[in-house]
């Protein structure tokens, strides 16, 4: 095989392994990556669950936080576009919010924070990262 040869298959194969790729991507309706950040504004230990669906109802994320008093965690994350967020704290409240980002981000906020009060109050806050 000359070199000629050799460099038109090498491009071949390269275009196709990069449209397999971008038709991947795109077929994931270019989902956003979301890291979840969750802060316990009480004095007491709390464990809680946070779930997110999509607008289908599909499960996105769904995770069980143990979060000492003034503790923050942001260690997980989720791909896709959210529409409610479930809280679920254990001998308190249950609550499920609208996804509602107000940020500049595109197309969605990357960082979905969930804050419980002093009061037992559950706040959605969104974050550019």
């Amino acid at each position: 095989m000359n070199r000629r040869s050799f460099g038109a298959l090498v491009a071949t194969v390269g275009v196709a392994g990069l449209s397999g790729c971008l038709s991947e991507y795109l077929d994931s309706g270019n989902e956003q990556t979301h890291e979840v950040l969750v802060v316990n504004e009480t004095d007491e230990r709390q464990l809680l669950t946070v779930t997110v669906t999509n607008a289908e109802g599909e499960r996105l994320f769904r995770h069980e936080y143990r979060l000492d008093p003034q503790k923050v965690d942001e260690s997980r994350e989720f791909s896709g576009k959210p529409a409610t967020v479930r809280v679920a704290v254990e001998g308190g409240v249950d609550e499920t919010l609208e996804y509602q980002s107000d940020t500049e981000c595109q197309p969605d906020a990357n960082v979905l924070g969930i804050g419980i009060s002093a009061e037992q109050t559950i706040e959605l806050f969104y974050e550019c990262g």
